[in-house]
């Protein structure tokens, strides 16, 4: 049952947030030509969902207002650090992008998928966690 609430909430939430940067994408191509991986995912507009993905997962949990444990904390804590450098990291893109150009994008296109993989891991666990202990108190 939980992993079937987490596959839907990927499916409705993860899968359907990417969507207008696949409309993006597709309207890039047909204006612009084929725009390489780096030219796409510079603008750091996937760390915008990673940020959504992991404050949503985050207040989820909180908002059972359950004692957690350790592992738990854990898992949110670094939920939270990753949601935190995403926003910071689309900060400095943004500024960047403003002001000048990008010494090595190759290695910001690396940091950034990186950082959404790691941020969708996190945020999948909480959301693992809150399904787990809402379906436990609706089944006691």
């Amino acid at each position: 049952m939980v992993k079937q609430q987490v596959v839907l909430w990927f499916v409705f939430t993860v899968l359907i947030a990417l969507l207008p940067m696949c409309f993006d994408y597709w309207i890039r191509i047909q204006t612009q030509g084929k725009p390489t991986w780096e030219d796409f995912l510079n603008d750091g507009q996937i760390l915008l969902i990673a940020i959504a993905l992991g404050a949503g997962s985050i207040g989820d949990i909180f908002s059972l207002g359950k004692n957690l444990s350790t592992v738990e904390i854990i898992v949110i804590g670094t939920c939270f650090i990753t949601t935190l450098f995403s926003g910071g990291l689309y900060t400095i893109i943004s500024h960047l992008k403003r002001t000048s150009d990008f010494k090595d994008p190759s290695l910001l296109l690396r940091t950034l998928i990186i950082l959404f993989l790691l941020s969708l891991l996190t945020s999948i666990l909480c959301k693992w966690i809150t399904v787990s202990e809402i379906n436990s108190i609706q089944g006691s």
